[in-house]
């Protein structure tokens, strides 16, 4: 199913989403998405977006190089009425989401306080109100994904 030249497109909220992805799929194959739009899941495969704001897209391949994919989605997209941005670092856009994401999103439990959490103790940082919102939250988000 993937290829030597496949992109897989990362758009889950968080910061260590492609890493994730890179530790399964490798480096050569992850690309980073960032978007505003706020949508829910009509079917599988299938999105429905809310409005409020203009579906739009920053992305970039994960070592921040210019690449055939990029453009390709780029492209595509401009056809459906999506913008779509290519900045310098997709990292800075993945992180300003992901700051603004957290500090507003507090029952965004593992990839939101979660990550902050685990973040902040790689870091040396202490990040009490966070742990106390995912820990005050962790036994509903294990009891909602099987794991009690």
């Amino acid at each position: 199913m993937i290829g030597a030249t496949t992109g897989v497109l990362t758009l889950k909220n968080g910061v260590e989403a492609p890493t994730e992805v890179v530790e399964v799929l490798g480096p050569e194959h992850v690309m980073v998405g960032v978007t505003p739009v706020r949508s829910v899941l009509a079917a599988p495969g299938r999105l429905r977006h809310l409005g409020g704001v203009d579906p739009n897209l920053t992305l970039g391949e994960i070592d921040n190089h210019s690449s055939a994919r990029v453009k390709h989605i780029r492209t595509a997209l401009a056809k459906v009425q999506v913008t779509v941005h290519v900045p310098e670092d997709i990292h800075a856009w993945l992180w300003w989401k992901f700051v603004g994401a957290a500090t507003l999103g507090g029952l965004g439990l593992e990839y939101w306080s979660g990550a902050v959490v685990r973040l902040g103790r790689e870091a040396g940082v202490a990040t009490p109100l966070n742990e106390f919102i995912y820990y005050s939250l962790l036994p509903q988000e294990r009891q909602a994904r099987g794991q009690v």
